[in-house]
C-alpha cells in the first residue's frame, strides 16, 4: 500500500517511466553518476584505483547532487526547521486570525507554500536528501495534516468523525510525498499509519476483531513483507530501494510485535477491560510465550540462511527483547543477575561466532564483506569503459544496497 502506483504503471506498459519522470522528482542519470562517484571514492580510498583515474570517473560521469553528510544534514534540518517555525509565526501575526477556521486556513497556506518551495530546491538548487528540503517536505505535510484536522473539525457539526476518517485522508497525502522524494522516514511513517488504521478497522467487529485482531496482524505483515520482497526484484524500482527496506523491516518487526507476549498481554488488559491477577495469565499464553521466543530464533536461521543481514540482526535484538517481555512478568533471578548473565552470554557467542566464521562457512565468513554493492556494480562498469579495458567483468545481481545499512540483503561474501 505504501509504494503501489510504480507497479500499477508497470502493468499498464510503460515500465516505470512514468513514475520516474513524474513521480520522483530526482533526476535518474544524476543519482546513477552519483552511485559511480561514491564507489569511486570508495576505491581510490583503499587503493584499488589511482587518483588521475578517479578523476577521469568523475570527469566522465557528473551529477548536479552533492551527498551530505549525517551531521550537515542534521544541523540543515534543524535550521530549516527554526525558519519555517519563524515564518509561520509571522503570518500567523501579520494575518491575526484567532479563530480555528483562520488557523486551519494558515496552515494550509503554509503547507502548501513550504512544499512548492522543497520543490524549487530540488529542481532549480539541486539539493538531494539535504536536511533543508526535509524539513521543508516534513513542515509541509505537518502543517497541511493540522490543516485537515482543523477543517474536517469544523465540518462534524457535533458528529463523532472516527479516527479512520483521518488516516484515511492522511495515508495518501504521506504517501504521495514519500514516492515522490524516495523518502525512507516517510514511508515507515506511511506504514505505521497503514497498521494502525488496519487495527482499529478490525476492532470494529467487536469482541471478535479484538480476539483475532494479533493473528491478523500477523498475516497483514507476512503479506507486506512477501509484497515488498517481490517488488525489490522490479529494476524500475531500485530508485525506492531504501523505502522497500524501510517496510520490509517494519513488517518484520510488526509481526515479532503481533505476537509478543508482552504487547499482546498489554492490549488485552487495555481492549477487553480485563486486569491479569497473581497467579493468572493470558488466554493462548503457552502460544505466545513459544511465539515470542521462537520468532526470533527463526528470524536468526533465516538470516544465516539466506545471507539477509536483517533479518539476523533483527533476531539477535528480539532475542533480547522477548526474554525481557517475559521475564517483566516472571522473575526468575535478579535484574542485576539477569542482566550481567545475557551479557556475558552475548560476549561469549559474539567471540566464538568470529572465531568458528574465521574460515568461511557455507558462504558465511566473519571477515569484511568484499562483495559488490549496487554503487561497485555501476562503477566497475563505468570503470571499464572508462580505461577501456576490454569487456566489462560479469556483476552479480545485488541488491541495491547490498545489505549495507540502507540495504536488505547480502551476497555470498556475507
Amino acid at each position: 500500500m505504501l509504494i503501489p502506483f510504480p507497479s500499477l504503471f508497470n502493468r499498464e506498459g510503460c515500465r516505470g517511466e512514468y513514475t520516474q519522470r513524474i513521480m520522483l522528482i530526482y533526476n535518474k542519470q544524476w543519482l546513477d553518476n552519483l552511485s559511480i562517484r561514491k564507489a569511486a571514492e570508495a576505491w581510490v580510498k583503499c587503493g584499488r584505483i589511482s587518483v588521475d583515474e578517479y578523476n577521469a570517473i568523475e570527469a566522465k560521469y557528473p551529477s548536479g547532487y552533492k551527498p551530505h553528510g549525517i551531521g550537515a544534514r542534521i544541523g540543515l534540518f534543524i535550521f530549516g526547521v527554526i525558519i519555517v517555525s519563524s515564518a509561520s509565526g509571522l503570518l500567523f501575526l501579520f494575518t491575526g486570525f484567532a479563530r480555528e477556521a483562520g488557523i486551519g486556513i494558515q496552515n494550509l497556506l503554509l503547507g502548501i507554500a513550504c512544499y512548492i518551495i522543497a520543490e524549487h530546491y530540488v529542481r532549480n538548487k539541486n539539493q538531494y536528501r539535504s536536511g533543508v528540503v526535509d524539513a521543508l517536505l516534513y513542515s509541509a505535510i505537518t502543517a497541511i495534516g493540522v490543516a485537515i484536522f482543523i477543517m474536517l473539525d469544523r465540518l462534524r457539526d457535533g458528529d463523532y468523525i472516527k479516527p479512520e476518517f483521518y488516516l484515511m485522508l492522511l495515508i495518501p497525502l504521506i504517501g504521495f510525498a514519500a514516492i515522490r522524494f524516495a523518502d525512507a522516514f516517510l514511508t515507515l511513517v506511511v506504514y505505521g499509519l497503514t497498521i494502525w488504521l488496519n487495527a482499529l478497522l478490525v476492532l470494529e467487529f467487536g469482541s471478535v476483531g479484538q480476539m483475532i485482531l494479533p493473528f491478523e496482524c500477523m498475516a497483514l505483515s507476512v503479506l507486506i513483507y512477501f509484497w515488498v520482497k517481490k517488488q525489490k526484484e522490479n529494476k524500475t524500482l531500485e530508485y525506492y530501494a531504501r523505502c522497500l527496506w524501510m517496510i520490509e523491516m517494519a513488517s518484520a518487526l510488526t509481526f515479532y510485535l503481533a505476537g509478543n507476549y508482552m504487547v499482546v498481554r498489554m492490549l488485552s488488559e487495555a481492549l477487553l477491560n480485563m486486569e491479569v491477577q497473581s497467579g493468572e495469565d493470558i488466554h493462548l499464553a503457552f502460544f505466545f510465550y513459544l511465539y515470542t521466543i521462537a520468532v526470533p530464533i527463526a528470524y536468526i536461521y533465516a538470516g544465516l540462511k539466506n545471507k539477509n543481514r536483517l533479518l539476523l540482526r533483527l533476531g539477535v535484538l528480539l532475542i533480547a527483547a522477548g526474554i525481557l517481555s517475559i521475564k517483566y512478568y516472571h522473575h526468575v533471578l535478579p535484574p542485576e543477575t539477569a542482566l550481567i548473565l545475557a551479557g556475558v552470554a552475548l560476549v561469549a557467542i559474539a567471540w566464538f561466532s568470529i572465531k568458528y566464521f574465521k574460515v568461511p562457512r557455507n558462504g558465511i565468513t566473519s571477515e569484511p564483506d568484499e562483495s559488490l554493492t549496487r554503487m561497485d556494480a555501476i562503477s566497475n562498469i563505468a570503470f571499464s569503459e572508462l580505461l577501456q579495458q576490454g569487456p566489462t567483468p560479469p556483476v552479480n545481481d545485488v541488491d541495491f544496497g547490498g545489505g549495507s545499512f540502507g540495504g536488505g540483503g547480502a551476497s555470498s561474501g556475507f
